[in-house]
């Protein structure tokens, strides 16, 4: 649990996040996750820690088709 500047609770994944807030409470999300929490994959990733691109998917950022 992690708390943000203002002394509120970020309530940020361990898995998807940095384990740290911005000064306004939003969490910092690793590469790959995405929502407010950093508990869901960005658009294009899939797979448990939002490593692997979706089918037809290719790149760095999963932004290019195959």
């Amino acid at each position: 649990m992690i708390w943000s500047y203002f002394c509120s609770e970020c309530n940020c994944t361990s898995d998807g996040s940095i384990l740290d807030c911005d000064d306004n409470g939003d969490c910092l999300c690793k590469h790959g996750f995405g929502g407010s929490k950093c508990d869901k994959c960005k658009e294009g990733f899939v797979g448990s820690k939002c490593d692997e691109c979706k089918p037809n998917i290719t790149g760095h950022k999963c932004n290019e088709c195959k």
